[in-house]
């Protein structure tokens, strides 16, 4: 699908989406679906082993369009790095685990640029 056809590269933000008919909203998901590389559930459950917090990770691949690298007021540092320095870095434990899984796909990815 180029990119004049695509639902996808008119939403700049949650308020694009919001604007779109319902019909409109299946076929931006299913254009997503084709970025999806990984998704991360992980429950962390309290002393009375309920779920206290339950966070989804969804990993996805991206295209550079433009603009400037720069963090934001939640994190100190943000940097590209070439894939194989990534686990010179502190990870977390499910950013390690998706990165182990998927740096097979990822590496080839990466060589298609």
């Amino acid at each position: 699908m180029n990119t004049e056809e695509s639902l996808l590269f008119k939403i700049s933000s949650p308020a694009d989406l919001r604007k779109l008919e319902p019909a409109d909203l299946m076929r931006v998901s299913s254009e997503l679906r084709q970025f999806i590389i990984d998704v991360v559930s992980n429950i962390i459950l309290d002393e009375k082993g309920r779920a206290k917090y339950h966070f989804v990770i969804v990993n996805y691949l991206v295209k550079l369009r433009g603009g400037r690298l720069e963090a934001s007021d939640d994190a100190e540092d943000l940097r590209w790095v070439p894939l194989d320095e990534v686990e010179e870095y502190d990870l977390t434990n499910s950013f390690r685990e998706f990165f182990t899984h998927n740096r097979k796909m990822l590496k080839h990815v990466n060589s298609c640029l």
